[in-house]
């Protein structure tokens, strides 16, 4: 699980390579501010809350993102939630693949949920 506070403004995980995260109690990644995923490749492999949760925003730019299985959201931000690039693949039975209370901008990528 990887979890951010609000002494740290953002998490910004960026470069290639690629990062697996397995939450057995609680959400995947939460981030108190935003969220910046950049050419990378990141996978939730299971979350018991929502795979990618943030309050501020979540941004997505040529990265490869996905939430193999949570018990809730795919991506859940009470913010914005903004696709410019990569792919999203989001298994979220439980919930809805991507939930942006304030607004969700989709300019490129691919998305499947």
């Amino acid at each position: 699980i990887i979890i951010n506070k609000n002494d740290i403004p953002s998490i910004t995980r960026t470069g290639k390579g690629s990062v697996k995260i397995t939450g057995n109690a609680g959400h995947g990644i939460v981030a108190d501010d935003t969220l910046n995923i950049k050419d990378v490749s990141l996978t939730v492999i299971k979350a018991t809350g929502d795979g990618i949760k943030a309050n501020d925003a979540v941004s997505v730019n040529g990265a490869k993102v996905t939430v193999s299985e949570c018990g809730s959201d795919g991506i859940d931000c009470a913010g914005l939630v903004e696709i410019n690039s990569g792919s999203l693949s989001l298994n979220a039975p439980y919930g809805v693949g991507i939930k942006g209370e304030s607004n969700i901008k989709v300019k490129g990528g691919w998305h499947q949920s």
